[in-house]
């Protein structure tokens, strides 16, 4: 996983993407979350993500939150596991994650066509997600 804003020239379709999830999600009053903040992982053959939680800010109440855009997906593998739930995906669709109170990972990719995904990342009470559900 990469940082968005460690390259200087991110299209500005990225932005665009993000900012229609923000509009359809009604995100705008929402923090960045300050770690990762917006990023972009790109996996091949044979990697894999393993089951974890995201970290929370200490200072408050808020979780950790990730919209995560699958822009491309292996033929094999590199599916999320969201609380135990494998989410089935499509290319060009998107996934909210809980990350900071739900263990995930992703299944090993296999073959030559690698995992694409951008990752938005949110800092959000409670009661914001906790009708998330990972019936994808």
């Amino acid at each position: 996983m990469q940082l968005l804003n460690y390259f200087d020239d991110v299209p500005p379709c990225i932005w665009d993407i993000k900012q229609k999830i923000v509009d359809i999600e009604q995100l705008s009053q929402y923090e960045q979350e300050p770690m990762f903040k917006d990023a972009i992982g790109y996996m091949v053959d044979g990697g894999a993500l393993h089951l974890h939680k995201d970290s929370n800010p200490s200072e408050s109440n808020l979780i950790h939150v990730r919209y995560n855009v699958y822009v491309q997906i292996p033929h094999e593998g590199g599916i999320p596991v969201y609380d135990g739930v494998e989410c089935g995906l499509r290319e060009r669709s998107y996934i909210c994650c809980r990350s900071g109170i739900d263990p995930h990972y992703c299944t090993t990719v296999h073959g030559l066509r690698e995992r694409v995904v951008l990752s938005f990342g949110f800092l959000m009470p409670s009661e914001r997600i906790s009708h998330i559900t990972y019936a994808y």
